[in-house]
């Protein structure tokens, strides 16, 4: 008889229904296949070797032992890597933990004035690089490069450490008020990103980054708490958050069920978790419109002009039924959101509705590079794109981009060769060139791929 036994190490948030348990015997066939519900499992098994894994959140643990009689064993619920020091976090430790929270609770003299017109400071932007561990912590500034800008590029202060509080073990945090707004952290490195960050009225954006050869953006994590509230590595929304944020990543629904249900019946005061659970609703086969609709509405409370709520505000409009929500169809996104998955399905939107995204409007021209490597909307601007400002713009205009023989190589080309060949395609069948279906086929804005059509195709 064999007894295993989970154990929740640290009070790690995941229960036994969030994790699964399996045990093959010596040859590799299944016993148990992927129990969920019980902190204590008994398979009635036979003398010999077996290995029992353990599955959480996207973690795997495997354990092999030979049973004797009656064996029981104990199995530590995997824990996660996180950028965020969340407790229960493999990667979170109590010298990463502290600075933290000093950081985003106290402006002492060691971190930023504003940005901007102080009359306008309403909001706060908090960065904390990080190191894995500080065995492995560099030398120098941990921002590398790292840069604070407008959306057209006009930069407004480098992460480094003229702005930034710094800890020998490896911890690099930077602090400043700045008016309430969408922005880019743009790291110029190899390979370059800029990361969507939106600020709020009377709110701490905080963005939390591993340092790993360079500043990993890809891999952010990203909460909104009230400014005062300051970051809690034990608060559970926080973690939960963290568990939505690696979902999203790998198109999964990683969310704790209890926190999924007292999401679902609102009861949550960050807002950057109820955003994270509305997109891995959306994930789900037949997502319930009446619960996205409530999470929605408290949403547009918690965080009004908010880039992604307007997205999923869009989504019910179509879906649900204008009747039920509370903004009108006609709803415009003004700024890129956040989330990887609110500009997606911003970009499906306008497969119906051309004119939602503007191909010379700020998400038009970021949608041929946006990054599929992260939960978050980042994308690869062109090259010395900070440094040219407003001029970056003529890199992506529809005009720019509608060349099939452009001399220079700009994230524009990949489009115009995969829309050309698409297009010869179906006039080689004798087929109308659908700009629609071209849309859908290369993931790109609606307005995007039809001005090409129009210019290169029907035009002629």
């Amino acid at each position: 008889m064999l007894t295993i036994r989970l154990q929740n190490p640290r009070n790690l948030l995941l229960n036994p229904e969030d994790v699964s348990l399996s045990l093959f015997d010596g040859y590799g066939r299944v016993i148990l296949d992927q129990c969920t519900g019980q902190y204590e499992t008994v398979a009635d098994v036979a003398t010999g070797l077996y290995t029992v894994r353990v599955e959480g959140a996207g973690r795997m643990i495997e354990r092999s032992m030979r049973v004797e009689g009656d064996t029981v064993i104990d199995v530590e619920i995997p824990k996660q890597f996180s950028p965020i020091p969340v407790r229960g976090a493999s990667s979170t430790h109590e010298y990463y933990e502290y600075p933290a929270a000093n950081l985003t609770q106290q402006f002492d003299g060691n971190t930023t004035g504003p940005i901007g017109e102080t009359s306008a400071a309403a909001a706060e932007l908090v960065v904390i690089i990080r190191a894995a561990n500080d065995r492995v912590a560099p030398d120098g500034d941990l921002g590398d490069g790292l840069l604070l800008t407008e959306l057209d590029g006009s930069p407004l202060r480098p992460i480094n450490l003229d702005h930034c509080h710094r800890e020998d073990n490896g911890f690099q945090g930077f602090r400043a008020r700045l008016a309430p707004g969408t922005y880019f952290l743009y790291y110029p490195g190899t390979p370059p990103r800029a990361l969507t960050v939106q600020t709020f009225d009377g709110r701490q954006t905080q963005v939390f980054v591993t340092f790993w050869g360079r500043p990993i953006l890809e891999e952010a994590g990203i909460l909104l708490p009230e400014i005062g509230e300051g970051f809690y590595s034990e608060d559970e929304e926080n973690r939960a958050a963290d568990f939505a944020i690696r979902g999203l990543l790998n198109n999964r629904d990683w969310l704790p069920k209890e926190v999924m249900r007292n999401l679902l019946d609102g009861k949550f005061r960050n807002p950057m978790l109820g955003l994270l659970g509305a997109f891995v609703l959306l994930q789900r086969e037949l997502p319930n419109w009446n619960l996205l609709a409530t999470v929605a509405g408290n949403l547009e409370n918690l965080i009004p002009g908010s880039n992604d709520v307007q997205v999923l505000v869009r989504i019910l409009a179509e879906e649900w039924g204008l009747a039920n929500s509370s903004a009108p169809a006609e709803l415009r996104p003004e700024a890129p959101p956040m989330l990887r998955a609110a500009a997606e399905h911003a970009i499906r939107i306008s497969w119906g509705d051309a004119d939602y995204i503007s191909a010379d409007g700020i998400l038009g021209r970021m949608a041929p590079s946006l990054y599929a490597d992260s939960a978050w909307n980042s994308w690869q601007p062109p090259a010395d794109w900070a440094r040219k400002g407003l001029n970056y713009k003529a890199l992506f205009s529809p005009g720019a981009a509608a060349s099939w023989e452009a001399e220079t190589s700009t994230p524009g080309d990949w489009i115009n060769e995969t829309v050309a060949a698409q297009a010869r395609v179906l006039q080689a069948r004798n087929e109308r060139v659908d700009a629609v279906a071209i849309a859908r086929q290369v993931g790109l804005p609606l307005s995007t791929v039809a001005a090409l059509v129009e210019q290169n195709f029907l035009g002629r």
